[in-house]
């Protein structure tokens, strides 16, 4: 299987190159406030685990 040199492949290789090297997590569209412009799960989680 060859490389996918489209957007999405493109996209792909950055995200899990964050993920699997770098610490990041992946988000879910659905825990993103469009309102707020702020991802309320990650951002409760970082408040809970910071505050201990």
């Amino acid at each position: 299987m060859g490389t996918n040199i489209k957007e999405q492949g493109f996209e792909s290789l950055i995200i899990n190159h964050l993920v699997t090297q770098n610490g990041f997590e992946q988000g879910e569209s659905s825990d993103y406030n469009r309102e707020y412009a702020i991802d309320e799960t990650r951002l409760l989680r970082f408040f809970r685990r910071d505050s201990n």
